[in-house]
């Protein structure tokens, strides 16, 4: 059922597209389909991509990531391995105590980058008014002190608890 939803909604749009042109070294992805592969590979030929698998032993590290030769890397596992995707409420927990424990552990240069005081990023795509990619905000960055601003896009303001909303007063300057 996973493949015939792909089949039909991961389409590639002019948005992503035009996203991909943009001068990203490292883009995140939520979605466990192929329209952000395919979208930036169309633009930057040289585009690397890769995903973590929950379900396996750690990968090689990822490689120098460039505007030109950029990084997709498959949060959430991908539809090129189905059982490395996360679909069910178990799936999130077995991911939360992967990344958490370490077991596998997420790319050095993912969690370098990701950690880098003076990185600023744009979060579209990702929900922050849910709690575990909060804690996996709050896992992966342990609480790094940002230079600059970064930024989320919510589509619905309703969504958005206090909790969510404290998160750039504690320090992550992230601004919604």
């Amino acid at each position: 059922w996973v493949e015939e939803f792909y089949d039909i909604y991961d389409t590639e749009s002019e948005a992503l597209r035009n996203l991909a042109s943009l001068p990203f070294r490292l883009v995140v992805n939520t979605s466990a389909g192929f329209s952000a592969e395919r979208a930036f590979k169309r633009v930057k030929s040289r585009t690397y991509v890769d995903f973590y698998d929950r379900t396996a032993p750690a990968r090689v590290d990822l490689p120098d990531a460039s505007t030109d030769a950029p990084i997709v890397y498959g949060l959430y596992g991908s539809l090129q391995k189905p059982s490395s995707m996360i679909l069910s409420e178990n799936d999130r927990f077995d991911f939360l105590i992967s990344i958490i424990t370490g077991n596998p552990p997420l790319p050095k240069k993912l969690t370098s980058a990701l950690c880098d005081e003076q990185q600023s990023f744009l979060f579209l795509g990702f929900n922050l008014a849910q709690w575990q990619l909060r804690l996996l905000m709050y896992v992966v960055l342990k609480r790094v002190q940002r230079e600059y601003k970064s930024l989320a896009l919510e589509r619905e303001k309703e969504g958005l608890d206090e909790v969510a909303l404290l998160v750039s007063l504690r320090g992550d300057k992230v601004h919604f």
